[in-house]
């Protein structure tokens, strides 16, 4: 990190951490934090020495306080190098010396580091004088003081300093959220931060909307940010209180936690992390009389529930012989399959398919033609028009109930509705932005994923980002047809394609 007419500078990393009293500096003998800590002033010859003496970042704003001592010369202009991860900082305050501050037209950024601001400041300190320069910019608690540079009248020095705040790019924490309850003053949000992910959690909180639960890349106007107001930054649980006023309208609540290290500087990556979707009040799905499957010698329960005009299996189909082979290749390539399948499996057994974490979390995949023979006596595969209905029930216009794809079938929140709200059923959780589902049906769709053959050998696809269904029905093309709720999508995916993939089945109640 170059710059031109430079001298320069430091760094100490010193955070205050506990209330209203002086705060524990971080270092690198405090464990996940990644953080380096020195206070040994830098010095530049003739031109003087500089210190950081402060950096406490906090939710509303970061404070860098500069200790300068002038040399045998007056100092007249120090640059101040801040990286961040935004790219448009704002300068609350700049204090202390006799200091000029120009306003955002003096932050230039510099070619030679991704993401440093430069802010440039008029100062004066004689020759022999030591000053503190004190700097504060508004949110950017997940800064890093970078190289900063002295001017004197003539002489300048440089030099280069590496001080990261994130010695390693962490990955993302894991929060849940656990409860919405009645408070003193409207609803207490119980959450907790099970897990840091290996780096500060600089900021907790919950987002909440009524009626459902936006996607918040799209859609940031229709959700309410409500921060923790703690200053705690590790794991633990945390209570938000907000408003409510009761109507007919239901309220939706999700966790939320961000890291100061996770992939901060990384082009198209995400720090936040997010729980689990909770209703308030909370809803209450009544099931119906479970169905216990023993024909292949094991007892599989399947929960069931009337939703629309049907009565469903709100679990994937996990049928599966104990002679099922599976694959059977010649010379690595794909001769026959069995049209049962456990994701991610390619073995011979049965048996041990059915110890995997996938069969007792998917249930099994099937192709079209198996998938018409699997479901109990008095079940059967659902027709497309029985997804219609389940579809209908959750408020998908008539109008764009025989579409094929994507386009029009968005309307409203269908899918969510449908889907899991568990972040253990979907990909978002610790890579995206978007959410899961609300379960507001009962129907508690997972990201199951699917099998095709490619290239002559088995492969698995899209797990935890796709729920793929199987209907009886044709379409008039003699395709037949499935539905597909997506993790990064509200609607509900009709499609139809050849019927050798394998998708999961959801039975329902033969009337």
């Amino acid at each position: 990190m170059k710059k031109f007419h430079l001298v320069a500078v430091i760094i100490a990393m010193v955070i205050l951490a506990s209330c209203a009293k002086e705060k524990p500096a971080l270092n690198s003998d405090n464990p996940g934090m990644h953080l380096k800590m020195t206070t040994v002033p830098v010095s530049f010859g003739t031109v003087g020495t500089v210190q950081l003496t402060r950096f406490e970042p906090t939710k509303l704003q970061t404070v860098f306080a500069y200790s300068i001592k002038a040399g045998s010369v007056a100092i007249d202009r120090l640059d101040l190098g801040v990286q961040i991860c935004s790219t448009a900082p704002e300068v609350i305050s700049v204090t202390g010396a006799t200091v000029t501050y120009a306003g955002e037209s003096s932050l230039n950024t510099s070619p030679d580091y991704k993401n440093s601001k430069w802010l440039k400041l008029g100062v004066k300190i004689n020759p022999g004088v030591t000053a503190t320069v004190t700097v504060t910019l508004k949110g950017y608690w997940d800064a890093e003081a970078r190289n900063s540079f002295l001017f004197s009248t003539k002489p300048y020095a440089m030099a280069a300093l590496e001080v990261p705040v994130c010695e390693t790019n962490g990955t993302l924490a894991t929060v849940q959220t656990n409860s919405v309850k009645p408070g003193t003053n409207g609803l207490d949000v119980t959450c907790e931060v099970l897990a840091t992910g290996g780096s500060e959690v600089y900021e907790r909180g919950i987002l909440y909307s009524y009626d459902s639960m936006p996607d918040p890349r799209f859609h940031p106007g229709l959700i309410t940010k409500a921060p923790y107001q703690g200053i705690e930054t590790g794991t633990g649980t945390y209570t938000v209180n907000i408003p409510y006023v009761s109507t007919s309208q239901t309220l939706y609540v999700i966790s939320y936690a961000i890291n100061r290290c996770a992939n901060c500087f990384s082009e198209g990556d995400y720090k936040i992390a997010y729980g689990s979707v909770l209703a308030y009040p909370a809803i209450n799905i009544s099931y119906g009389e479970p169905i216990n499957d023993t024909r292949i010698g094991e007892t599989h329960t399947y929960r069931t529930l009337k939703i629309g005009n049907n009565t469903w299996m709100v679990d994937n189909l996990a049928y599966m012989p104990n002679d099922n082979f599976f694959f059977r290749q010649v010379n690595r390539k794909v001769t026959e399959t069995s049209g049962i399948y456990v994701y991610g499996y390619k073995g011979v057994s049965a048996t041990e398919a059915k110890k995997t974490d996938e069969y007792k979390k998917y249930g099994c995949l099937y192709d079209w033609k198996t998938a018409q023979t699997v479901c109990p006596g008095g079940w059967k595969l659902p027709t497309d028009e029985d997804w219609k209905d389940l579809e209908a029930a959750q408020g998908m216009p008539a109008g764009a109930l025989d579409i094929f794809g994507i386009n029009g079938r968005s309307i409203g929140d269908v899918g969510d509705k449908l889907k899991s709200n568990s972040t253990d059923d979907w990909f978002w959780d610790t890579q995206s932005l978007v959410k899961v589902g609300d379960n507001r049906s009962g129907f508690h769709a997972i990201g199951s994923g699917y099998m095709e053959i490619y290239n002559s050998a088995p492969a698995f696809l899209f797990e935890g980002q796709d729920a793929f269904y199987w209907t009886s029905s044709i379409a008039p093309d003699g395709l037949p047809i499935w539905r597909d709720l997506k993790y990064f999508y509200s609607g509900v995916i009709r499609s139809k394609t050849g019927p050798q993939l394998g998708m999961s089945v959801r039975c329902v109640k033969v009337k």
